[in-house]
């Protein structure tokens, strides 16, 4: 369960992610078409992930399998919250009756609009994924150091400030 992944980290356990690979695509993109069911996939940012072009290939090889079926990849440029706050709008405007062509196109048009900033109080992800020194974590640390970061418009997250303080970082947000 989600709890129990998070109390693990917590607890200091090694977690690592991968990301889908084309034949996981493939064969869950072609459930839908063998069905003649049109799909939209959104997918994590291609910043962050290599997903985006893994469901690429696999929509390509589903469309020529199923030609009459539509099948739309769309690179969020997203993650995390912002990742489900623009999942949460696309359910919302199909729920409204928007066609799969509008939310693809939606999506394209308002996709960078999505506002992403988040703060960790804890620097040793950073410290295990190798994106900061076991010095500057220990430091940072000592200095409660929360950094404010974003998603850049290629999708990238980006520190956008370090503030002394969860209070203080709260504050700036």
């Amino acid at each position: 369960s989600a709890e129990e992944f998070y109390s693990a980290m917590a607890a200091g356990a090694d977690t690592n992610t991968s990301q889908v690979n084309v034949s996981e695509f493939e064969e869950y993109f072609t459930e839908f078409a063998s069905q003649g069911r049109d799909i939209i996939h959104v997918s994590l940012s291609s910043g962050l992930s290599g997903s985006y072009n893994s469901a690429c290939i696999a929509a390509r090889n589903v469309s020529e399998e199923f030609p009459d079926v539509k099948v739309y990849i769309v690179d969020s440029l997203a993650a995390s919250s912002g990742y489900g706050l623009l999942m949460d709008k696309l359910g919302e405007l199909r729920a409204a009756g928007m066609s799969i062509d509008e939310l693809r196109d939606w999506a394209e048009a308002n996709k960078l609009c999505v506002h992403h900033w988040f703060f960790s109080t804890d620097l040793s992800f950073y410290v295990k994924g190798g994106r900061i020194s076991k010095t500057s974590g220990a430091v940072g640390t000592l200095l409660g150091i929360c950094p404010l970061l974003d998603m850049d418009e290629g999708g990238h997250l980006t520190v956008r400030s370090k503030v002394r303080s969860k209070k203080r970082v709260i504050t700036e947000i």
